[in-house]
């Protein structure tokens, strides 16, 4: 009898079941069950992968998946280097995408490079102790080009096909310097592989910077958020985690360009000045309803009049 409810319906359910068990069983029931279930199944694939047990026996099967969907030309270039055939898959799965966790992506890579190509733990040793921030492809010493290759076509292939994105967490202390350059220059606005549509539906964003105890300027930073920042005005929630920079504008400008910010958490800003920031959160006085800071400095913050 379920198999005959209207699709609408079907969607509905299915979009109230928070158990992927229980989802992935629904796959096989038929095609319009199978269809209705595949979308929730692949909106988040890499977020979930943060707060559970994660197995190197996994073997970048996301990854695989996603591979699946390059042209026939990578997918064949990939096909021969790795020890597993490609086949073509049932869906585009990038275009599901909906929430976003670059350390989940990166770590979903790593365990492809881990599980499918030699001497992958020197590679991925190198790419994780390079101190090369402008880091290239003409840069490359031990570095295998074709994994640099690879890595360049998933991150291609997310911000080209996936057609919007609710939610983005993005820790650059946990990245490789090399993986969060790919992804900068993948976010500015320049970038003629970028639809601002990607991020205008962006509604939550969690960023951790590199704070003040790295040896690295905090300009992933300032190059990301004011890119947003043109971009992405729905946000309702927003975090900001270890902020280090010269000035405050970005994050500034990220904030007071919000429509409707109802939620701002600001930890360990490293900043001169934080009166620009208090500026821009008065901005939002119609619409936010919770404020955090947490070790923050506010010695050259004449007034707070405005937040209350």
């Amino acid at each position: 009898m379920a198999s005959y409810l209207p699709l609408e319906c079907l969607n509905n359910i299915f979009n109230c079941v928070y158990d992927s068990e229980t989802l992935y069983s629904c796959l096989f029931v038929n095609r319009d069950w199978s269809n209705g279930v595949v979308p929730i199944l692949w909106r988040k694939p890499f977020s979930r992968l943060r707060f559970r047990y994660r197995s190197s026996k996994n073997g970048g099967h996301i990854i695989r998946t996603y591979l699946s969907c390059l042209p026939e030309s990578k997918r064949n270039q990939f096909f021969s280097e790795s020890n597993q055939p490609f086949s073509s898959p049932l869906f585009f799965y990038p275009a599901f995408l909906r929430e976003l966790d670059f350390e989940g992506l990166y770590d979903e890579i790593s365990d492809w490079l881990n599980t499918n190509f030699k001497n992958s733990r020197k590679i991925l040793a190198d790419l994780d102790n390079s101190n090369d921030q402008y880091f290239t492809r003409n840069g490359l010493n031990n570095y295998d080009q074709n994994k640099f290759s690879m890595i360049e076509a998933i991150i291609e292939l997310i911000f080209k096909h996936c057609n919007y994105l609710d939610y983005i967490y993005f820790d650059v202390r946990r990245l490789p310097i090399v993986f969060t350059n790919i992804l900068t220059r993948y976010c500015m606005l320049h970038n003629p592989m970028n639809d601002p549509s990607w991020f205008q539906r962006l509604t939550i964003l969690e960023y951790h910077g590199v704070g003040s105890n790295y040896t690295i300027p905090d300009c992933v930073s300032l190059d990301f958020l004011f890119s947003l920042s043109k971009v992405c005005q729905d946000l309702t929630y927003l975090k900001i985690r270890a902020f280090a920079a010269p000035t405050c504008d970005s994050l500034a400008s990220l904030i007071q360009s919000q429509k409707g910010l109802r939620k701002l958490l600001l930890w360990e800003l490293n900043l001169h000045d934080i009166s620009c920031i208090i500026e821009a959160i008065s901005s939002q006085a119609h619409s936010m309803r919770e404020i955090e800071m947490f070790q923050c400095s506010f010695e050259l913050c004449d007034s707070f009049e405005g937040l209350a």
